[in-house]
């Protein structure tokens, strides 16, 4: 889940790679580092075919934006970025038999917990709740995407996170990913 964030920008890349005269990997890297600029225009791309670069690049942006719509995908992100840029927090909850588990569904509560914008509460794995004021920095860097949904789909998600198998969203998580590159494959 954590290394599906960066194939995005393997994408552009190997996009990248296939530019004539050959680019230099440290001008490839600033080039995804400040793709927003080079959209904007704020930065220019001093290549032969800058204007195929740029246009590379507004045609990622718009798929990426559409892909990252998705409430899973969103819940995903959120996850990933809580787990590279902070504390790894509680995303699970088992449903019991007696003594064993009879199931493991994603922690549907979860969604409350990264609503830090209204002073929410981060549970972490031990148990400890971590208090976030909505103006904390790490607040502002982890809060999207989920802090941006409104009531409806707040509930929805936590309607697929309580009925759907944990494997079967990774699965599906993964399998979108990939058709996401693949798409740019056959394209350029």
């Amino acid at each position: 889940m954590i290394i599906c964030r960066s194939i995005f920008d393997y994408v552009i890349v190997d996009f990248l790679d296939t530019v004539n005269p050959k680019i230099k990997m440290i001008e490839k890297s600033n080039i995804v580092q400040n793709k927003s600029h080079h959209i904007s225009g704020k930065i220019p791309i001093n290549h032969n075919e800058s204007q195929k670069i740029i246009d590379f690049l507004k045609d990622h942006k718009t798929k990426l934006d559409k892909f990252e719509d998705d409430l899973v995908i969103k819940y995903f992100i959120a996850l990933r970025n809580w787990i590279v840029h902070s504390i790894f927090p509680h995303i699970y909850e088992n449903q019991y038999d007696e003594n064993r588990v009879i199931s493991r569904r994603f922690h549907r509560n979860f969604v409350s917990y990264l609503l830090l914008g209204q002073g929410g509460k981060l549970l972490l794995n031990s148990g400890f709740a971590l208090q976030l004021n909505g103006n904390d920095e790490t607040c502002q860097k982890m809060n999207p995407p989920l802090s941006e949904l409104d009531q409806t789909k707040r509930l929805a998600l936590e309607t697929i996170l309580k009925d759907k198998d944990p494997l079967e969203l990774m699965e599906t998580y993964l399998k979108d990913t990939e058709k996401f590159v693949v798409d740019f494959e056959n394209k350029y």
